[in-house]
């Protein structure tokens, strides 16, 4: 597998960057000696609560998600797990056959998914692509009914290479001008729209049993959470409930959406000022 050249990597916030450190150390590596009863993967679009939900699941047992395919912790593994060729391509099948037992856990292995990751690994062949996807046992698939504020939150991502807020980090507002973040959110609409299309068309030809389907307005909920664990918990084969943690979850603070919905505002008007 080949190294994209338009790698995300977290650094605005010091939590932020020593989480996705730790997550891509040996600390989070296991060794239970026991197969793998279930895999799952968290199907999103970028902006629609994945982090929330992966550090979740790692906090009640329900396997170790992370973003395994995420072009720059994937060479940081498989850097340490002696999977990368001099070329810096990455041995994918190798990588897999190695992180998975260590990632491993109550016989549950978990990932984090995303359209252009899918599409990395499937090389742009969309039956490899469908038949990758359906290797998993289940899916959760997260999406977002406010796709404007799911581009805008992306442009600012993007802005500010500030992707989540963990303990005392601080928002980063965005700096720009209209002229130049107006264009930004678009181009951010259009990949966001394309991308659902691109997941719905490959999750409709699964078994409809394997997927479950959550929407980011309402998975800040603990409720949905809980469901959410509960259900792959289930699928593995274990009784009773996923374990509680064993300390405070350590799980993303949501940002004050305020600025994200004035931008909103001030995109609209101007919208509606060019028909």
């Amino acid at each position: 597998m080949d190294r994209d050249s338009s790698e995300e990597r977290a650094g605005a916030g010091k939590n932020e960057l020593l989480h996705k450190e730790e997550l891509c150390s040996e600390r989070w590596d296991r060794s239970e000696g026991t197969g793998t009863r279930l895999r799952y993967a968290i199907f999103s679009a970028q902006r629609t609560g994945s982090e929330l939900l992966c550090d979740y699941l790692r906090e009640r047992g329900v396997g170790i998600p992370f973003e395994y395919f995420n072009h720059t912790y994937m060479h940081e593994i498989a850097g340490r797990l002696g999977c990368v060729l001099p070329d810096r391509r990455i041995k994918l099948i190798r990588y897999i056959s190695l992180l998975e037992p260590k990632r491993t856990r109550n016989g549950i292995f978990g990932t984090k998914l995303q359209p252009d990751q899918l599409k990395t690994i499937s090389r742009e062949d969309g039956a490899a692509a469908r038949a990758w996807l359906g290797g998993f046992d289940r899916i959760v698939l997260l999406r977002r009914r406010d796709k404007l504020l799911q581009a805008i939150s992306l442009a600012r991502a993007h802005l500010t290479n500030q992707w989540q807020l963990y303990g005392d980090d601080v928002a980063v507002p965005v700096a720009c001008g209209d002229d130049v973040l107006f264009p930004m959110i678009g181009a951010r609409l259009r990949k966001i729209v394309e991308d659902e299309r691109f997941m719905m068309a490959l999750i409709a030809g699964l078994d409809s049993d394997s997927v479950r389907s959550q929407w980011y307005e309402e998975l800040s909920e603990r409720d949905a959470l809980a469901a959410t664990a509960e259900w792959l918990w289930t699928a593995a084969g274990h009784s009773a409930r996923p374990p509680e943690p064993e300390r405070r979850p350590r799980l993303p603070i949501k940002m004050d959406d305020r600025e994200a919905r004035a931008i909103k505002a001030r995109f609209l008007a101007a919208a509606g000022a060019e028909r």
